[in-house]
């Protein structure tokens, strides 16, 4: 576990708890994210700053993911979606790059960390859609 990410990320700390629980502890782990993000949302919104979420998808291609992480990541996306969140989700890009030859993790095997390349592509996308 990476100290420095549980302490800052509650997606992070989601993402530890779901691999690390038993079954009846994701929905607990959930709702705290849940509110947790609520309150970061409202917090922002009434200091009239511009929240936005990045969701990275694993840099691996879809067929290889597990049930598990196609769980987890419809959750996010929920989740975002139910607490009217802005968000980017790289995950069509990602799989695009996959598909057209891109070079998608940093180091090989490594499905957490994308590469420089598609972290490009991710980019352009955001400057695109005018996101910052």
């Amino acid at each position: 576990v990476n100290r420095w990410l549980f302490e800052k990320s509650c997606l992070y700390r989601w993402v530890v708890g779901v691999t690390l629980k038993p079954e009846q502890g994701k929905q607990a782990i959930e709702e705290e994210i849940r509110a947790q993000l609520r309150l970061l949302r409202d917090t922002l919104a009434e200091r009239h700053i511009r929240f936005t979420v990045f969701v990275l998808p694993l840099a691996k291609p879809e067929r290889e993911w597990t049930q598990e992480e196609q769980e987890h990541r419809a959750v996010i996306l929920d989740m975002l979606q139910h607490l009217q969140i802005r968000y980017f989700d790289f995950f069509d890009i990602c799989q695009t790059a996959i598909h057209d030859g891109v070079q998608v993790q940093e180091t090989p095997g490594d499905s957490w960390h994308p590469s420089s390349e598609v972290a490009q592509l991710f980019a352009r996308h955001v400057y695109e859609q005018k996101g910052l």
